[in-house]
């Protein structure tokens, strides 16, 4: 049994089953991180509101060990998350990422950043350095278009593919010989660092490892999420729409 296998008719089931409810949890999340609502079910993405709302729509299959989802106590570990499918190349679920909204609203509230509101698939469902997460078809658009902008988290990725544009998330700074591999069939690579050292350090480690990237540097946000929720949206895609065409 495998993620793939139980998370494709699981999602269908809650998008025919549920989807009022999940647009309303989309509606409160987008709100709190001050962003515009979007089309979750185009990512097959869902919230998980409850302990045993995975039960009830993907069956006690759910609790296979295998698959990472509950604990020995029967715990959800995923209760209170916005889930990311994470794909591989071939559009299998291979892991899966997590937001948890109250614990972001309570780091920014508290200023607590030792508080973590990312999880993501233990090491025994999947190694995280080996994937990046496409926001939606990103890895087929960019292999038709010639060009695919990477950046560090789940949400920069959605934001950038919102805007019109094919992006993929590293999930963290861990530059793997498998990630190098999957990057050098995209014949152009950009790089949308964050603007901090573990950023700089991102960009620096791609463009040594690649020979088709590049940096789009944008120094008036903390990430290229801010950005394009920021006035000079228009003026970040502008710049980046000009960087693709001159790749």
């Amino acid at each position: 049994m495998s993620l793939d296998s139980v998370f494709k008719p699981m999602i269908t089931k809650i998008w025919q089953e549920d989807a009022d409810t999940q647009l309303e949890f989309l509606r409160i999340i987008c709100e709190s991180r001050q962003m515009p609502v979007f089309d979750m079910k185009k990512y097959d993405m869902f919230f998980v509101p409850n302990n045993d709302y995975l039960k009830f729509y993907g069956g006690q299959g759910i609790l296979d060990w295998a698959l990472g989802c509950y604990d020995d106590d029967d715990d959800c570990i995923w209760n209170n998350c916005l889930i990311f499918p994470i794909k591989n190349v071939v559009g299998e679920i291979v892991g899966l990422g997590g937001f948890n909204p109250f614990r972001y609203a309570q780091a920014h509230e508290t200023q607590s950043w030792d508080i973590y509101y990312y999880q993501y698939s233990s090491k025994s469902v999947f190694t995280k350095g080996n994937y990046l997460y496409y926001a939606g078809d990103s890895f087929d658009k960019a292999l038709d278009d010639g060009y695919l902008i990477v950046v560090d988290g789940l949400f920069d990725a959605i934001s950038l593919n919102e805007a019109g544009f094919n992006a993929a998330a590293m999930m963290g700074s861990s530059v793997t010989d498998a990630i190098v591999l999957q990057l050098r069939f995209i014949p152009n690579v950009i790089v949308a660092r964050d603007n901090d050292a573990a950023g700089a350090k991102l960009a620096n480690t791609l463009v040594a490892k690649l020979k088709n990237c590049v940096v789009f540097n944008q120094l008036e946000n903390k990430d290229i999420d801010g950005a394009l929720k920021s006035e000079n949206r228009r003026i970040v895609k502008e710049k980046l729409e000009k960087l693709i065409k001159d790749v």
